[in-house]
């Protein structure tokens, strides 16, 4: 098991390391658009892209989920499984964009948004045939690459939106920056791929695309309709509501998915590891699961506390005063960061035991249930209710997700995890709310205050076992990775 760990900690630091350039550039780019742009400019952008990659959704389609397991199971047909990939995101890309643009005839853009709305259909095709080489690196355990595509990628993107903000290019410039950065990512990718790993076999066994594309199906319905799930709430503002509403509620939303980068980073990591394991040892399989289940919810619910507390300081501080209208909704919808990442892991898992089907099924069920939802409680109460239905939402995925892994036989027990931990934010927040006054100081101290309360509380009741933080300790000590 060490050796498993080992690999898990040596590729977790590469992701996070590149994950880590993605947060900081990532909310970096989203307060500078977002302070750039006016309100209503602001939620035509986030409608644009909600509205473009909802349907490029269609492109990704389980494909780099399935690529990876095969690769991680099968390394002596990397290349066929590679081209298989290939072949097949290029004829859902095709029609996605197909898609797209018989959309615009049909859609209610300015006449300033249709040429953005282009660049972004660019843009989001660059990306999706980036991610295949990418995925081929997570196969291989080969994660170094990504921190450094994610260097030049995120440092391109960052020097591309500060050029078209100092030359004051509007929304087409922002929009035109990010199709500049992922073609120069999707090159780097392809340079990489082709010269260090693998390349993709032009002869296609139809058996094996067959095979491939009814796996790929599975996960990529599940996958579209969840990512779908993240853009329905945005969409359906523009339609029932407003620009400004929309603004408001996707600014603290797009704030809150962005905390997810970090967990999918260590997820990433994990994925080859948990599809090795799931096949050889399947008698270990369920204890790591629990591991993964027990910390992920633990560190997520102290984060997700925290962005509900520090709600105003952080939309003040980020976003600027004409954004204090989104600052109840990031007090609600901050607490889908914990349904959020929690399913991450669930997904993971049941696609590693090949029951991605259930994706499907809960996934289309609450994507169903939230867009009824909002029909009714979007044009009465606007953002707010989007706000509340999104977290029900990433709710009922977590929940869905947690039933079905139990019934493979995966036993969590998470109603005791889920009352320390409750437990343990309700003296935490307590602390913070004593402490926190108007200066940088008591908000300072009150962060500190409260997490020490929080994990001493924890420790003490034993959701963090010793032994495995004295393993994790002599992982790093003894440099095993």
């Amino acid at each position: 098991m060490l050796s498993t760990n080992s690999s898990i900690l040596k590729n977790s630091i590469f992701i996070l390391a590149a994950k880590g350039v993605q947060v900081a550039s990532s909310f970096f780019i989203l307060i500078i658009v977002a302070r750039y742009l006016s309100v209503l400019a602001y939620g035509e952008y986030t409608f644009i892209i909600a509205f473009v990659t909802s349907l490029m959704a269609l492109s990704y389609f389980g494909i780099q989920q399935v690529l990876i397991r095969d690769i991680a199971r099968d390394r002596e047909n990397a290349g066929h499984y590679l081209g298989v990939a290939l072949r097949l995101r290029s004829y859902l890309t095709a029609t996605a964009v197909a898609a797209l643009f018989l959309s615009i005839k049909f859609m209610d853009l300015s006449a300033e948004a249709t040429i953005p709305f282009i660049v972004a259909i660019a843009s989001e095709t660059f990306l999706a045939f980036s991610m295949l080489g990418r995925a081929v690196f997570q196969a291989y355990e080969k994660m170094f690459y990504e921190p450094a595509i994610a260097l030049v990628y995120y440092l391109s993107l960052t020097g591309f939106i500060l050029a078209a903000v100092g030359l004051d290019l509007g929304l087409t410039g922002i929009i035109a920056a990010s199709a500049a950065a992922n073609l120069i990512q999707f090159a780097l990718t392809s340079i990489i791929l082709f010269k260090g790993f693998v390349r993709p076999e032009l002869y296609i066994k139809r058996e094996v695309l067959r095979k491939f594309f009814v796996d790929s199906a599975i996960v990529g319905i599940g996958v579209f309709l969840c990512q779908n799930l993240s853009r329905i709430n945005v969409l359906l503002l523009k339609w029932l509501g407003s620009l400004e509403s929309v603004a408001f509620f996707q600014a603290p939303h797009n704030t809150v998915l962005q905390v997810q980068i970090l967990p999918a980073a260590l997820i990433a990591a994990m994925f080859p590891v948990i599809a090795r394991l799931e096949h050889n040892e399947p008698e270990k399989a369920f204890d790591f699961y629990e591991k993964i289940f027990r910390y992920f919810f633990v560190l997520n619910f102290l984060i997700a506390m925290y962005f509900s507390l520090f709600a105003e300081e952080i939309i003040r501080i980020a976003f600027g005063d004409k954004y204090l209208g989104a600052v109840p909704a990031l007090r609600v919808v901050s607490w889908a960061i914990i349904p959020l990442s929690m399913d991450m892991v669930s997904n993971v898992v049941l696609v590693a035991m090949n029951r991605q089907r259930y994706i499907v099924f809960y996934a289309g069920l609450m994507l169903a249930v939230n867009i009824l939802a909002g029909l009714f409680f979007i044009p009465k109460y606007g953002y707010m209710a989007a706000s509340y239905i999104a977290l029900v939402s990433y709710t009922g995925l977590f929940l869905f997700s947690l039933y079905f892994l139990s019934n493979t036989g995966f036993k969590a027990s998470f109603d005791k995890v889920l009352t320390k931990t409750c437990l343990a934010g309700i003296l935490s927040g307590a602390v913070v709310l004593l402490i926190k006054g108007p200066n940088t100081a008591s908000l300072a101290l009150a962060a500190v205050l409260g997490a020490i309360m929080y994990f001493g509380v924890l420790y003490t009741a034993g959701i963090f076992k010793k032994n495995e933080l004295s393993a994790f300790a002599s992982l790093i000590w003894k440099k095993e990775w």
